[in-house]
Formats: structure tokens, sequence, C-alpha cells
């Protein structure tokens, strides 16, 4: 991170909020797809299911 420029940086770190931001809208969309689709309770297992995708992911790697 020293060694690399501020500029450059600054474009990193902006391409990487852009791509949560598109992240966010699209998981978003398709929870709401599948709530209209399945239902609420469907919507919320779907919800459970990413929140736990990181746990599961982290847990994978340390092994």
């Amino acid at each position: 991170n020293r060694q690399t420029a501020g500029d450059v940086r600054a474009t990193v770190l902006s391409f990487l909020a852009q791509a949560e931001y598109v992240g966010e809208i699209v998981l978003g969309i398709s929870l709401a797809g599948l709530a209209a689709l399945a239902g609420l309770p469907a919507a919320l297992i779907g919800c459970a299911g990413l929140l736990a995708a990181p746990i599961v992911l982290l847990r994978a790697r340390r092994v």
C-alpha cells in the first residue's frame, strides 16, 4: 500500500465500492423477486443463506 500511488489507491477503492453497490442492488432485486414468487419466508431463508455464506467460506479456507 505504501508503494502505491494515491490516485491508483483511490481508483481501486472507488472500484471496490462500486462493485459492492452493484452487488447490493442485484441481490436486493433478487430477494424481492424471490419474496414475490415464493413468499416472505423463502426470502428470509435466502437472506440467512447469504449471511451464512461468508462464514462457511472462511471456515473452509482455514482448514
